[in-house]
C-alpha cells in the first residue's frame, strides 16, 4: 500500500524527527541539568505525539484508526512535564521527588482513555475516527453516546490539564522574570513567559474553544506548533548548561584552595553554597602566611632538571598538607614560595593561632624532607615565614578561560616584607604585633620582642616578633 503525504502530514513528520533530535541533543549535552533531563523527555512526548499524528493522516491512517489514539498514549504527559520543567528552570523544584511524580499522574487522564478505547474498541469510535481522519469535525458532543461518555470525561480532563499547567508555567515565568535583578535573566525570563502564552493561545485554539468539536486541522498544527516552542527551549537550557559547566570548572579549580576537614564537616548542598561564597569577591580580615625558600634559586641552577621537580613536588605536597590540616587556603604556589590565608573563607575563631601553628608545622616539615630527600649532598634548605593580620580582599579574578582564586591588599604585601626580614632578624618565623595580640598565651610565649621597623609600602613603623624554630641552626 502506497503512503500519500500531504504538506500537512510532511511537516509534522519532519517535526518528529526535530523533536527526537532535540531529545537526544538535550540530554547528551547538558544531562547533568535537571531542566535538561525534563526537557528531553517532553521533546520525547512531543516527538511520539507528532509521529503518530503525521502518520494518522494517510492511508496509512485511514486503514487503521488507531493511530490517532496511538499518538494520544502519552500526550497527556506534555503538562505535567512542562510544569515540572518550568519548576526547575526557576530553581523551585531542585530533584525530582514523589510530589514530581503525583503531577506525573495528572497525565494519565489521555493515556487511560485511549487504553480503554483500545480494549472496548466501540464501532461509534471507529466511524468518528475515520471522519476526523478524513477531514471532518470528529467527536462532537452531539454524537457522543453513554458507551462513549466516560472517554469524552477523560478527554475533557485531559484538556483541562494540559490547559491548566500551561497557564501555571507561563504565571511562574512571568513572576520568575520579574523577581530576577540581572537584565539578561529578566530578558530570558520574560522571553520563555511570551513563548509559554503563546504555547497556551495554540492549545485553546485548537482544542479548548471549539467545544462542540475540533477539526482535523486545528488538531495537526498544534504538534507541528510545538517545535518552534521547544527549540527555544532548548536554546535556553543549552545556555544556562554552558554557564553552569563555567561555575563547575571554576568550582572545581577553587575546591584546592579549601581544607579538606573543612568541606568535610559540611553537607552537599552547603558544599556548594561554600563554594560559591568563595567565589564571590569580599573584603574581609584574615591571617597571610607567607613562606618562601632561601637560596632556592642558586641551588636550582646546578641541578637536573628532574632532581629539581621531583624535589619541590614533595616541598609543595607537604606545605598544601599543612596548610589545609589547619584550616587554611592555598592561595599561591610560587616558584619556592607558599602564599596561605586563614580565616577569610571558611571563618575561624582563631585565625592567627592556625596560622602560627601551620607555619611551626611547614618548618618541621622542612626538616623532615631535608633528612628524607636532600635537594643536594651536604644541603640543608632554610625557610623564612612571614605572618599577617589585616584586612585583604579575596576573590576569583581571570578570564572565562582561566579564573583563579586571590587575595590582595597590604596585609598580603606586609607578610611578604616580613617574610624578607627573617633572614636579617636571625628569626624563622616573623609575626606582626597584630598577629601576637591575638595569640593564646600559650603560643605567644614563644615570641620574642625584635622591636619596631618601618616595612616598605608602609608609612607607619610596625612591632615585630620572631620566633627560631627548634633543631635549627641561626643563620
Amino acid at each position: 500500500m502506497g503512503i500519500t503525504i500531504d504538506l500537512l502530514a510532511g511537516v509534522s513528520l519532519l517535526a518528529a524527527v526535530n523533536n527526537f533530535y532535540l531529545s537526544g541533543l538535550s540530554w547528551f549535552e547538558a544531562r547533568g541539568l535537571l531542566t535538561a533531563r525534563l526537557l528531553s523527555a517532553l521533546t520525547l512526548v512531543a516527538a511520539w505525539w507528532t509521529l503518530w499524528m503525521g502518520l494518522a493522516f494517510t492511508e496509512l491512517g485511514v486503514a487503521e484508526p488507531r493511530l490517532v489514539q496511538t499518538s494520544q498514549l502519552f500526550s497527556g504527559f506534555f503538562g505535567p512535564l512542562l510544569l515540572l520543567f518550568t519548576l526547575a528552570y526557576t530553581r523551585v523544584l531542585r530533584r525530582l521527588d514523589w510530589r514530581a511524580g503525583l503531577v506525573m499522574c495528572t497525565g494519565l487522564f489521555g493515556t487511560v482513555s485511549n487504553v480503554l478505547l483500545w480494549i472496548l474498541d466501540p464501532p461509534i469510535y471507529r466511524r468518528m475516527a475515520e471522519e476526523f481522519i478524513r477531514g471532518g469535525k470528529g467527536f462532537e458532543l452531539g454524537q457522543v453516546t453513554d458507551e462513549l461518555l466516560w472517554y469524552e470525561i477523560l478527554q475533557r480532563a485531559h484538556a483541562t490539564e494540559l490547559l491548566l499547567f500551561t497557564l501555571v508555567s507561563s504565571v511562574l515565568f512571568a513572576r520568575w522574570s520579574w523577581k530576577q535583578t540581572e537584565r539578561r535573566d529578566r530578558i530570558d525570563g520574560a522571553v520563555i513567559a511570551t513563548i509559554h502564552v503563546t504555547l497556551l493561545v495554540g492549545i485553546v485554539a485548537t482544542n479548548i474553544m471549539p467545544g462542540a468539536g475540533y477539526s482535523s486541522t486545528g488538531a495537526r498544527l498544534s504538534p507541528i506548533l510545538s517545535l518552534p516552542f521547544l527549540f527555544l527551549l532548548f536554546y535556553f537550557v543549552r545556555q544556562r548548561a554552558r554557564g553552569m559547566a563555567r561555575l563547575a570548572r571554576e568550582r572545581e579549580s577553587l575546591m584546592a584552595y579549601l581544607p579538606v576537614s573543612g568541606l568535610e564537616q559540611h553537607e552537599v548542598g552547603q558544599r556548594s553554597t561554600l563554594l560559591d561564597a568563595l567565589a564571590q569577591p569580599r573584603k574581609t580580615e584574615a591571617a597571610v602566611l607567607f613562606a618562601d625558600l632561601r637560596a632556592f634559586t642558586t641551588y636550582s641552577e646546578t641541578l637536573p632538571p628532574e632532581v629539581l621537580v621531583r624535589w619541590v613536588d614533595a616541598f609543595f605536597t607537604r606545605m598544601s598538607a599543612r596548610v589545609l590540616a589547619e584550616q587554611g587556603m592555598v592561595d599561591k604556589l610560587i616558584g619556592d614560595a607558599v602564599l596561605a590565608v586563614f580565616g577569610a573563607l571558611p571563618e575561624l575563631p582563631d585565625p592567627c593561632a592556625n596560622a602560627v601553628r601551620c607555619a611551626e608545622g611547614l618548618l618541621a616539615e622542612l626538616e623532615v624532607l631535608n633528612d628524607e630527600l636532600p635537594l643536594a649532598e651536604g644541603v640543608r634548605m632554610r625557610m623564612g615565614v612571614g605572618i599577617h593580620f589585616g584586612t585583604l580582599v579575596a576573590g576569583s579574578v581571570g578570564t572565562d578561560a582561566r579564573r583563579t582564586y586571590t587575595v590582595f591588599g597590604d596585609t598580603v604585601n606586609t607578610a611578604s616584607r616580613l617574610e624578607g626580614l627573617t633572614r636579617e632578624l636571625e628569626a624563622d618565623l616573623l609575626v606582626s604585633g597584630e598577629v601576637l595580640s591575638r595569640l593564646p598565651p600559650d603560643l605567644a610565649a614563644r615570641f620574642e620582642s625584635c622591636g619596631a621597623r618601618s616595612i616598605r609600602g608602609r608609612q607607619e613603623s610596625i612591632e615585630l616578633h620572631g620566633m627560631v624554630a627548634a633543631g635549627t641552626p641561626r643563620a
